[in-house]
């Protein structure tokens, strides 16, 4: 153990290939160029890059849903100056603070390459962008070598497929990966047709498709290997990296949550994030000590089912939390619910408020100071500001 991370040799191998020349140089990874992968800004400014690499050769196209003009909502609660700085940042480097999203398609693909357990998909020996939440992460050398090396297994027949990167992650299956469903559902695949999905989903995953109606007969699960799949059918995304399509949300609340039994609208709930190494709030329990006497109870999501934590949050009147993928639950808040979502400058992000925006939410920000370097540092937050911001909203 090393600052409480577990030195494995795994761990020690992905640092080699990651963080040096010579790692990289192992790999024989091919430039960005070679893969027909292009930097783009995200926003006239942005030093955040995008990457884009469009489909190649698609054997059919289908158009399904089309794009839709939408508006960030901006903080309401919190101080003036943590509420223009959020929705500064948020509006400059995420398109905006009204852009017009994607059209959701369905595209078929013959000979396609599917490695998992990442979800990268691949034609031409080029990365199928619109497979993809955020493409860069694939050019990481250690994870280069996982998507590109090792022998391909032929899978004849056809399949349904629902990009399945950072699937993991609870808040971007919940927002980025499950909704496509409804894209599949609503394009000419024909009946039967089975979804190609890795073995090692975890719980969530599988409860979770089961509420949107897919048994596990619907299925074909597969160890982690490269697949050379005869025919794909592959839903694309409506969104870039951080926005949400609103589509997806209505979706999700009016397909999914109704699977769930939900009680009177009267908790009040801190998420705590004591359960992942990263992006935690190091004076929690000086924070919670000011919220339960106001009738706080505190939600660490990973020792609930999906069930029991979208009904928390349904029941919620209230929600404070840092911001991450334990907030991706607030999509289930009922209209007019209070979510106060915490920040320190090194992440700011607009997933939470835009779909506060859909849904109907109250949103205020707390902006507090990174402890550590990086988008994965902890953060500290001021009791008091997020007292502050209760307060504006008549929370006492």
């Amino acid at each position: 153990m090393f600052g409480g991370i577990q030195i494995t040799p795994a761990r020690i191998r992905r640092a080699l290939l990651d963080k040096t020349p010579l790692g990289r140089l192992l790999v024989g990874q091919k430039t960005k160029e070679e893969m027909g992968v292009r930097v783009t800004s995200a926003a006239v400014d942005s030093r955040i890059p995008s990457y884009e690499c469009p489909f190649v050769e698609p054997a059919a196209y289908h158009p399904i849903f089309d794009r839709e003009e939408f508006e960030r909502i901006a903080p309401v609660f919190g101080s003036d100056e943590d509420r223009e700085y959020v929705f500064g940042r948020v509006t400059k480097y995420h398109h905006g603070a009204r852009f017009t999203s994607r059209r959701m398609d369905v595209v078929v693909l013959e000979g396609a390459e599917v490695s998992f357990p990442r979800g990268a998909v691949l034609l031409n020996g080029r990365i199928v962008d619109e497979a993809t939440i955020a493409i860069g992460s694939f050019l990481i050398p250690s994870i280069y070598q996982e998507v590109f090396s090792g022998p391909v297994v032929d899978l004849p027949g056809e399949y349904g497929m629902l990009p399945i990167q950072y699937w993991t992650a609870y808040g971007h299956w919940t927002t980025d990966v499950l909704p496509r469903l409804e894209a599949l559902r609503a394009s000419p695949m024909p009946a039967g047709v089975k979804l190609l999905m890795p073995e090692g989903l975890r719980g969530f995953n599988r409860a979770m498709l089961k509420a949107a109606g897919v048994r596990e007969e619907d299925c074909v699960f597969k160890p982690n290997a490269r697949y050379r799949v005869e025919k794909l059918w592959l839903p694309t995304r409506g969104c870039e990296y951080s926005n949400i399509h609103p589509r997806c949300i209505r979706w999700l609340r009016s397909e999914v949550l109704p699977r769930v039994e939900v009680g009177e609208r009267k908790r009040r709930i801190y998420i705590s994030r004591e359960d992942v190494p990263f992006r935690r709030v190091v004076n929690e329990a000086d924070i919670f000590a000011q919220l339960q006497p106001l009738g706080f109870e505190k939600l660490v999501n990973t020792q609930h089912g999906w069930e029991d934590q979208a009904r928390i949050f349904a029941e919620s009147e209230v929600v404070v939390g840092p911001h991450g993928t334990n907030m991706a639950n607030s999509i289930y808040s009922a209209p007019g619910t209070v979510v106060i979502e915490m920040f320190a400058a090194n992440h700011i992000e607009g997933s939470w408020s835009l779909a506060g925006k859909i849904v109907g939410s109250q949103y205020g920000v707390v902006m507090g100071r990174e402890v550590g370097k990086g988008v994965n540092a902890h953060l500290w937050i001021d009791p008091a500001k997020v007292l502050q911001a209760l307060k504006m909203a008549g929370i006492s």
